[in-house]
């Protein structure tokens, strides 16, 4: 009995130890931080981790499991406890940086950060709570601690970043509305996470600003702890600069200290960068250089995509595309024509090479043909515009340069191309398409009689919009069209060689 009393005593008076978590150990990578209420994201991608194990080679004490990771600029070990359920102590006696941290680095402000969460330096032991949601791949580490300050992990390196990349300016935002960029000049900043002006002055920011180059500073993770920076200018060129292209408004901004600092947001999975000073003026940035000179002037379609299928430029037609550089009501101007229209617009740039379309509008010319009228709806309606009070989005791409370069249009919400070369095509280039299609009578009311035989043809037929509206296989020498509204339609037959022929019909 006094040998069970014992033992009983020594199972009630010896400290009370969690078991290992095993969801806890491995390899986790730093997402963010929370630090008085300020969300600072890691744009360091897999420098700052931790990786906990289940082993003890530093201490006797079987309760202690060791831990390493890095802080961007400095590797460290140490040890840590469980004491509670959901509970981490970091054991300072242990804690080991395993090189020395450059004050004056971006990296190094931010592992100040680090380590004030985690109480490092501060208290011998502190207590932080600590989740994990999700499973696998989707797992979530959040440690907190008495401050409500907290680290996210993921099991993934996060993958975007502000530093160390070029930053082009696509549009500024104030209270008179927004000016967007010229293709031509290719305004930009960098934020270099390294000092070479002295360490009291922040972080190297190189910028352009379209015609004079900058020495500026940037405060990215400053001591404020606060989700913004101060940009500083130090010094820039004299150089004589192009009213016709360059306004001193960026630079304008970014050197008032009065509406300083900047908040940042990255956007687009990290493609887009939103700077906003205190009075609301939003520079924004794109990660992709901009075309400058090579989109503008003047292209030629060589052939449109639509729906999947390619359509060939009527014979004789020489339809085209302007780029230029005349400020509009909202752009610059762009301007073309079709086979037998013009068009006027308002086009700028957006941050992910594409561009917008506004104030569409065209001129009101009939076409001698349905293949004609068809080839130029499509252009104006299916790539080009959605209509005049429309703003429509098309990513385009350039191969090549000079008189072989390419530029290929896609309206990005449908899919469709127009595809433009530097110089017109001529008449051997064009492919001819015969349009000897006959139907018994025009208008139809509710089928369409074939006057030669186009069995086991295939058939689209199209509003006068360009939206297809019936497609299928012709199984006889009638088509029957009772499902369609009354109004002005294109037929498109497809004959056994692939060419395609085109008749313009009304539907009664």
């Amino acid at each position: 009995m006094k040998k069970l009393y014992f033992v009983l005593i020594c199972l009630f008076t010896s400290p009370m130890v969690t078991a290992q978590d095993e969801q806890l150990l491995g390899l986790w990578y730093l997402q963010h931080l929370n630090i008085d209420g300020n969300q600072l994201d890691n744009y360091f991608f897999g420098s700052f981790n931790f990786d906990f194990s289940n082993i003890n080679t530093l201490s006797d004490n079987d309760n202690m499991f060791d831990f390493s990771g890095s802080g961007g600029c400095s590797g460290f070990v140490g040890l840590y406890t469980l004491p509670n359920e959901n509970s981490i102590s970091f054991d300072n006696d242990y804690f080991v940086n395993l090189d020395s941290c450059d004050g004056t680095t971006a990296h190094s402000r931010y592992y100040d950060k680090f380590l004030e969460i985690i109480g490092f330096y501060i208290f011998p032991y502190q207590d932080l709570s600590y989740t994990i949601t999700g499973d696998g791949e989707d797992e979530i580490l959040t440690i907190t601690n008495s401050d409500d300050n907290f680290l996210v992990y993921r099991r993934q390196a996060p993958t975007i970043t502000i530093f160390n990349k070029t930053w082009y300016l696509a549009n500024i935002e104030t209270d008179t509305g927004i000016t967007y960029t010229l293709p031509s000049i290719s305004p930009s900043i960098e934020f270099l996470t390294y000092s070479t002006l002295g360490p009291i002055f922040g972080n190297d920011a190189p910028t352009f600003d379209g015609c004079n180059e900058i020495t500026g500073t940037h405060g990215i993770y400053g001591a404020n702890n606060e989700a913004n920076f101060n940009y500083v200018i130090f010094d820039q060129t004299t150089n004589s600069c192009d009213p016709e292209t360059y306004t001193p408004l960026y630079s304008s901004i970014l050197s008032d200290s009065d509406s300083m600092p900047l908040s940042y947001d990255l956007q687009n999975n990290g493609e887009t960068l939103v700077l906003t000073n205190t009075i609301g003026e939003v520079l924004t940035f794109g990660s992709l250089e901009p075309p400058t000179t090579n989109l503008l002037g003047e292209w030629f379609v060589y052939n449109l995509v639509i729906d999947s299928n390619q359509i060939s430029v009527p014979f004789g037609a020489v339809p085209s595309i302007t780029f230029e550089t005349t400020p509009n009501s909202i752009g610059y101007v762009v301007q073309g024509s079709g086979v037998c229209n013009g068009f006027y617009g308002d086009y700028y740039l957006n941050p992910q090479q594409s561009f917008n379309t506004e104030n569409f509008s065209v001129t009101l010319a009939f076409c001698d043909t349905a293949e004609e009228e068809l080839f130029e709806n499509y252009y104006f309606t299916q790539v080009l515009s959605s209509g005049p009070d429309s703003t429509t989005e098309l990513h385009y791409e350039i191969q090549g340069t000079g008189d072989d370069a390419t530029l290929v249009v896609t309206n990005l919400s449908n899919g469709n191309q127009a595809v433009y070369g530097r110089e017109a095509l001529s008449v051997d280039d064009i492919e001819l398409n015969s349009s000897q299609l006959k139907i018994d009578q025009n208008p139809v009311t509710n089928t369409i009689g074939f006057s030669e035989d186009y069995t086991n043809a295939t058939y689209e037929i199209y509003s006068i919009s360009g939206r297809r509206v019936m497609t299928g296989n012709i199984t006889s020498n009638s088509l029957a069209v009772t499902q369609l509204q009354s109004g002005l339609y294109f037929l498109k037959v497809y004959n056994s060689s692939v060419q395609f022929e085109i008749l313009k019909f009304i539907k009664q």
